[in-house]
Parts: C-alpha cells; sequence; structure tokens
C-alpha cells in the first residue's frame, strides 16, 4: 500500500522534464541559438566599427571619406571680358585682336617668320582662351601678342596694356570688329586694321572677266567707309594672307608696322 501512495505522489508532484524543442533551442550548441548568437555578434561588431569609424584614426574612415570638390575652373563668360596673361614692361607690346578664326595666330606667327601652326594644334573651342606672345626678330624690346579670339556676342579682351594693334577681320565687318575699332580709339592709341584670308576670298569669288585690283579696290572701300563711320580717320587697311606673306599686300604691311613701332 505504501509503495501504491509513494508511485502516486512521485505522479502528481515529481519534476516534469522540458519539452525536447525547448532544451534544443536553449542549449549553446543548436545551430539555429548559434546563427541567432553570430548575428547578434556581427551587428555588434558592425555597431562598434561604425562608432570606431568616427575618428579620423581609422583608415576605413578615411577611405569612405567624402573627397575635396576642386574648386571649379572659372568659365569664360561672354559677359566679362576674356582674361589675358598682363604684357611685359618697358616692353612695347603689339595685341593682334579680332574674331575667333579671324586667322590671327597665322598673322601674328607669319609677322615673326614662324610657319602656320598645323590644324590639328589648334586649340578647340571648348579649351580655356589664352595669349601667346612672340618676340620680333631683331628688336628684343618688342613684343607680338596674339590675343583670345573675341567670341560673336561676346566682350573684347582687355586692350589697356598695349601700345599697338593690329585689327584682323577674314569676312565681313563684324560688331565685334567695330567694338574693338571703337575701343582702341576712346583710349587714343593707334591700330592697322588687315584683311586676312584674302586667297581664300579671292578663289571664291573668281567670276567670268574676273579682276583682281578691281575686286581689292571694292573691299578696301568697303572697308575703309565701315571704319570712318566708327570715327577712324585714314584708316591704314591691308590686305592679305598670312599664309601666303609674298603675295598680296603683306610687304607692304610690314613695312607700315615697323615705320609705326620703330617711330621715335
Amino acid at each position: 500500500m505504501m509503495m501504491f501512495f509513494y508511485e502516486l505522489l512521485l505522479r502528481l508532484f515529481g519534476r516534469q522534464e522540458a519539452p525536447a524543442s525547448t532544451v534544443q533551442h536553449s542549449s549553446f550548441h543548436c545551430p539555429t541559438a548559434l546563427m541567432n548568437t553570430t548575428a547578434a555578434n556581427t551587428s555588434t561588431v558592425h555597431a562598434a566599427h561604425a562608432a570606431h569609424c568616427t575618428s579620423i584614426s581609422c583608415p576605413t574612415a578615411v577611405r569612405h571619406k567624402s573627397p575635396v570638390q576642386p574648386t571649379p575652373r572659372r568659365q569664360s563668360s561672354f559677359a566679362s571680358p576674356l582674361q589675358v596673361p598682363t604684357p611685359i614692361r618697358h616692353v612695347t607690346n603689339v595685341a593682334v585682336a579680332g574674331p575667333v578664326g579671324s586667322g590671327k595666330t597665322t598673322l601674328a606667327r607669319a609677322m615673326v617668320g614662324l610657319a602656320p601652326l598645323p590644324e590639328k594644334n589648334h586649340a578647340p573651342p571648348c579649351a580655356e582662351p589664352v595669349a601667346t606672345a612672340y618676340a620680333f626678330p631683331g628688336n628684343r624690346l618688342l613684343q607680338i601678342w596674339d590675343l583670345p579670339g573675341v567670341p560673336e556676342g561676346g566682350e573684347e579682351p582687355d586692350l589697356s596694356h598695349y601700345e599697338f594693334f593690329i585689327v584682323t577681320a577674314s569676312s565681313r565687318m563684324t560688331d565685334e570688329v567695330v567694338r574693338l575699332a571703337r575701343e582702341i580709339e576712346a583710349m587714343e592709341k593707334n591700330f592697322i586694321f588687315v584683311r586676312t584670308k584674302l586667297d581664300v576670298y579671292m578663289q571664291e569669288t573668281q567670276q567670268e572677266n574676273f579682276e583682281q585690283s578691281h575686286l581689292l579696290k571694292e573691299v578696301r572701300k568697303h572697308f575703309g567707309k565701315k571704319l570712318q563711320d566708327v570715327g577712324v580717320q585714314n584708316p591704314r587697311i591691308f590686305l592679305l594672307s598670312g599664309l601666303l606673306p609674298t603675295d598680296y599686300e603683306f610687304a607692304e604691311f610690314m613695312e607700315a608696322f615697323k615705320e609705326a613701332c620703330f617711330r621715335g
């Protein structure tokens, strides 16, 4: 009888074993528990690393820092004068100025005895405009400056540092040429006007009973009137091609230039 009551008590109040699934998931050796523990540890590590990376001493933080943005290059604006280097002091600085594509570079190089630049060496339209100085042969106190071309509708360069000017045009008298002439006149300085690329013009306008002398006379008359309308009295005009320094009026132009610059 006593054994019967003892077994009954064990069944009523004896310790029950936990379900197998509960024991498994509470065990350190359970794969699921291990993965959860690893994920938790990984999150903790990432959080600690993020806090550590706020310090400049962390190489990873340095690598992932946003790079310092460089100061953007100043874009050339037609609303402001083109920037050119300041000419040399104690030297006669002669500026060759005109619209973009008016043959300034070819003319400036021909004046100092240099061959034209190959077409591929010319700066692309998007390049920053720059001025180039050439020493005049036989006179180290004379500098020829090839100024940046004046864009259509744009402002002319600062002309205040130059003593003499050569203004170029390769077609009609544009607004850019008119503004250059007016500014030079306002500064009470002198210039020579050069109608460049004459060889191209002559080839394009040849007709039956073509007379070169008559055509040149008409071209000179056209530009002479336009310059007089600006206020230029007795303008000096030369018709030539920088590619052909032995043709047209290149020799006469050089003589007039030397006389004007070497005078006094």
